[in-house]
């Protein structure tokens, strides 16, 4: 979907701040859509999703990716960046601190050990992805569907739906349970 721009209103100054902005520091092009915003608490950081290809340095693949802008900095990340060029991402989800983004993608090559229906964090500190759907050893990634990510304000604890059977001991395949981890041993 094309066409429009995405703002940030500022409800103390009474001014908007445009969020889509190209890499080269202008309005984005009618070419691309936005969805799925999130904005921090604060007001500093809005988490996007987009298939507009010019927002950020890397972006290859020409589908949707997630990105995070900074409106204080004046810069645009793109978080799901991938040494694939194919591979959408989406279901991004934002800390309300924003210490993390964590997002699902189609994509490879985003982080070690991670798949085709795994989830990633993304680390705004560090400017780094990690695998959040790993199994219980840590060594690979879940082994089914993981979706439906929702992290909570702090951005401590992560709750995701996955049919995988090895993210936690005495678990079958195919049914559906919730998985709850501590990001903070992962960040």
């Amino acid at each position: 979907a094309g066409g429009g721009q995405l703002w940030l209103r500022d409800t103390q100054s009474g001014t908007n701040i445009l969020v889509s902005v190209d890499r080269h520091g202008q309005p984005a092009g009618a070419a691309g859509g936005f969805q799925g915003v999130q904005i921090s608490a604060d007001g500093r950081w809005v988490s996007f999703m987009s298939d507009h290809p010019d927002l950020a340095d890397g972006d290859v693949n020409g589908t949707v990716d997630v990105f995070l802008r900074d409106v204080v900095a004046g810069s645009t990340r793109l978080v799901s960046r991938s040494s694939s060029t194919y591979g959408r991402s989406f279901g991004a989800v934002l800390a309300r601190d924003a210490s993390a983004v964590i997002f699902r993608s189609h994509a490879t090559g985003i982080a070690t050990h991670g798949g085709f229906w795994d989830l990633y964090g993304y680390s705004p500190s560090e400017a780094t992805n990690r695998l959040v759907s790993l199994d219980i050893t840590f060594g690979s990634g879940a082994s089914g569907l993981c979706d439906r990510p929702v992290i909570s304000p702090d951005g401590r604890w992560l709750l995701y739906r996955t049919t995988a059977y090895n993210v936690y001991p005495e678990s079958s395949a195919g049914f559906e349970k919730l998985v709850l981890k501590n990001l903070t041993v992962q960040f």
